[in-house]
């Protein structure tokens, strides 16, 4: 009974464990702030959140008040997982007025976030760039969450039902179709996170689910189990 009841508390961890984050990341500051006038264009836009990121290369895209992008197209790191930013041309050929930035990461409940902000360079001006900031996934992160939820639940209810009550139903076909059925369901929702992750995380549509390009860069990002 001492190994079932170990065996049990193991699985139930496990499952408690799968659960998905329900909280997003949340942007916690911004280098040049949000509002702010400052006197010429920085070298780096940054932007801080309040926990680990992942930003593609075009996660962060600066624009001019003209609408023209400015940023040099290369997103990362800065220092900190929890810290992302993109080189811009300085140098006072640059306009003076209102940018805007556009960002988008992904959160470590391996959701994408987005949002924009504004700065200007000298004073505000009265045009400014309208970006549009790609729509989250959160209805697919939903059923994602409730099918990898039930699959563990069918799978580890069916395990401790045999243990605990019916030890020679594991015999039966019908007992073992339905843990088969819930490493199924696991397997099958690990394969659609993964394309989804890379597909909408980028702010692509599902025309791209299966592009190699897409898929390794998900498979090479640290929210992958090495």
């Amino acid at each position: 009974m001492t190994v079932t009841v170990t065996v049990i508390c193991a699985l139930l961890g496990l499952l408690a464990g799968a659960s998905p984050a329900a909280a997003h990341a949340v942007l916690i500051s911004t280098d040049p702030g949000q509002g702010a006038v400052i006197a010429t264009v920085p070298a780096t836009v940054s932007l801080t959140f309040g926990e680990p990121v992942v930003v593609a290369a075009d996660g962060v895209r600066v624009y001019r008040p003209d609408g023209a992008e400015v940023d040099n197209g290369h997103a990362a790191a800065l220092g900190s997982s929890s810290t992302v930013g993109v080189g811009l041309p300085g140098g006072s050929d640059q306009p003076q007025g209102t940018y805007t930035v556009s960002w988008r990461v992904i959160s470590a409940d391996s959701h994408p976030v987005a949002g924009a902000f504004t700065s200007s360079v000298g004073h505000p001006s009265p045009s400014r760039a309208t970006p549009t900031v790609p729509p989250g996934s959160a209805p697919v992160g939903v059923v994602d969450a409730i099918v990898r939820v039930a699959a563990y639940a069918l799978l580890v209810g069916s395990i401790a039902f045999v243990l605990l009550r019916w030890p020679g139903a594991i015999a039966r076909r019908d007992v073992r179709h339905v843990m088969l059925g819930g490493w199924a369901g696991l397997l099958a929702t690990s394969i659609a996170t993964l394309l989804l992750q890379g597909s909408y995380g980028n702010g692509l549509g599902l025309d791209r689910l299966f592009d190699s390009a897409v898929v390794s860069q998900t498979l090479a990002s640290r929210w992958v189990p090495r």
